[in-house]
């Protein structure tokens, strides 16, 4: 019997080990899925937005980490890197954030896998150029419905501060993913955000993951403002790297 125990143990836990990286790349859209616990990865992106005709925005990079702390709680930490192009360039620490993500419920049938993210935008802690003076908090729902083997849909809505205004913001997002092959998943999605009173943004994006092993992701994705900001729309384009250990 106990060599039997060991033996039952030893399978699960190289079926836990086999488990494939999954990602809140290259979507806006946030999966619901954590990082198994004890385990770290990171998430990281180079990202142009064209923000004007003679002005534009690079992040280099934007780095996401995390950590399983539990089958139900992950912690996650951010730090964006900005270069600004414009009249006058900067560089620098945009943003650093600290947050968790929890699960709360597995998806059945009908019912979506639920997760929550909650996370702070630190003040004070960006270059001068890029410093805000308030904390910035998020609250995101994040859902995720598998529809067959090859496909499922994830969408998430929330709210936002900017640690510049006391005024929030809402967002939302909604991102259908096909498997294509069992290494490539592309996706299309929309999303927005919008503050009370304001005029909302609206964008459409799409892109492609590519699972190189278990523990490895290469991702692209393109996006293009529909609706307008001061007369231009912006699109963006972005690479990134994801890494499970």
């Amino acid at each position: 019997m106990k060599k039997l125990f060991y033996f039952s143990a030893a399978l699960f836990s190289l079926a836990v080990q086999a488990q494939e990286i999954e990602t809140d790349r290259p979507d806006q859209t946030e999966n619901s899925a954590l990082v198994p616990k004890g385990r770290f990865q990171f998430e990281t992106v180079i990202m142009h937005e064209q923000t004007g005709k003679h002005e534009s925005e690079f992040m280099l990079p934007e780095v996401l980490g995390k950590y399983g702390l539990g089958n139900a709680v992950e912690l996650r930490l951010t730090t964006e890197f900005l270069y600004d192009k414009g009249e006058t360039d900067t560089y620098g620490l945009h943003a650093l954030q600290v947050g968790t993500k929890i699960k709360i419920l597995e998806n059945e049938g009908t019912v979506p896998a639920i997760s929550l993210i909650t996370q702070l935008q630190l003040p004070k802690v960006e270059s001068p150029e890029f410093r805000t003076e308030h904390l910035a908090p998020e609250i995101r729902l994040v859902l995720r419905n598998e529809l067959s083997d090859k496909a499922d849909v994830g969408y998430n809505t929330g709210i936002r501060w900017d640690g510049n205004s006391t005024q929030p913001e809402y967002f939302y997002t909604f991102a259908p993913n096909f498997k294509l092959t069992d290494k490539l998943q592309a996706f299309v999605e929309s999303f927005g955000y919008f503050q009370v009173a304001h005029h909302g943004h609206q964008w459409a994006d799409g892109g492609l993951a590519f699972k190189l092993n278990d523990d490895l992701q290469l991702d692209f994705a393109a996006g293009y403002e529909l609706t307008k900001t001061e007369g231009y729309h912006h699109f963006f384009e972005s690479v990134g790297f994801s890494l499970r250990i």
